[in-house]
């Protein structure tokens, strides 16, 4: 079916949102950027009755020396024409790349199709993703005492230790749940070298979806004191694990698996099919990568691997996209050498 495509109004939000796949493709995500200074273009397609049919949100990064890219993270299957249509929209904004990173399985048909794209446009698969390739999802759908059945053992008992030490958990989607989370990421991060936002990012995120029903705010709480939050991103059947930070003094409490399958029940309790738990190291990957040790916590709960189609790049300027491939390496390996200098 051949559709038109524009930019979307103002009046098309509820349209827009019932369209998307995933919740960074949500309206509110690309308010949250523009709070963020990040120019956001949202295009709609439209068939020949002027029905909406498909929906597209793309965010603008301004790099340093005037430099331009454009990011499509989580869409659908991309089409043919709409490829066509972000290369023109690329060129318009003179950028010299377009990042895609759809949420859709590394399926056989998935992965022909992305080759069947590059044999037609320069796209390339990324050697610097942004979302992790793999992630992992619990399915919900096979009920409560199969997925407890299903548990590591030891993650059981830890469970039923730290309801036994007192261990509570509550929803706090309020100002002081966020307050409470950026405390403790600030030493989650420094404890890891892990890099994280700044703390008014998830202020912002909550200012805009205060009123939405996709964030929520699990928090672990001991003797009045706050040791573990989680964010949640509710949408359609899916339940997503997207940031979460915790007081590694407390770390014997187990709060961090009650608060897992309290956040379990509550996707269970909302109907949902599938909980996200958002990135994990690849297979296969020793004990010594830095995503380790939360991957095999995520597997404990019978999460199973689910492998995208990750990271590909329209390029349309290749000496500025190899200077930024080149640029970030260097990034990255200047902050690797940093951490094990801090202190």
């Amino acid at each position: 079916m051949k559709l038109s495509y524009r930019k979307a109004g103002e009046k098309e939000k509820d349209i827009f949102n019932n369209l998307a796949n995933h919740p960074l493709q949500l309206w509110e995500w690309g308010e949250f950027k523009q709070r963020r200074r990040v120019k956001v273009v949202r295009l709609v397609g439209v068939d020949s009755q002027r029905v909406i049919k498909r929906t597209l949100q793309l965010f603008v990064h301004s790099l340093p020396f005037g430099q331009t890219l454009l990011y499509y993270p989580r869409g659908g299957k991309i089409t043919l024409e709409e490829m066509e249509l972000l290369n023109q929209l690329a060129k318009k904004k003179d950028a010299f790349l377009v990042k895609l990173e759809p949420y859709l399985p590394a399926t056989k048909g998935n992965k022909e199709y992305l080759n069947y794209l590059a044999s037609k446009f320069p796209l390339y698969f990324s050697p610097q993703p942004l979302f992790p390739e793999y992630t992992l999802r619990l399915d919900l759908s096979q009920g409560r005492e199969r997925i407890w059945k299903n548990l590591h053992p030891k993650t059981r008992y830890n469970i039923r230790l730290a309801e036994k030490k007192g261990v509570k958990v509550v929803e706090d989607t309020t100002e002081k749940g966020v307050t409470d989370f950026v405390n403790l990421m600030v030493k989650t991060n420094k404890r890891h070298n892990f890099l994280s936002h700044t703390s008014d990012y998830y202020f912002d995120l909550f200012e805009v979806f205060r009123t939405t029903k996709v964030i929520k705010i699990l928090k672990a709480v001991y003797q009045n004191k706050t040791i573990t939050v989680w964010w949640l991103f509710n949408w359609k059947n899916i339940l997503y694990y997207p940031y979460g930070a915790s007081d590694y003094l407390y770390r014997r409490l187990m709060a961090s698996n009650l608060l897992a399958w309290r956040a379990i029940e509550y996707g269970l309790e909302s109907k949902k099919e599938i909980f996200d738990l958002w990135g994990a190291a690849p297979p296969g990957t020793t004990a010594s990568h830095p995503w380790a040790g939360f991957t095999r916590f995520k597997l404990s709960y019978g999460a199973k691997y689910w492998q995208t189609v990750g990271s590909w790049d329209l390029v349309l300027n290749p000496f500025k996209y190899r200077s930024f491939i080149l640029a970030n390496r260097l990034r990255k390996f200047l902050l690797k050498i940093r951490s094990c200098f801090s202190l």
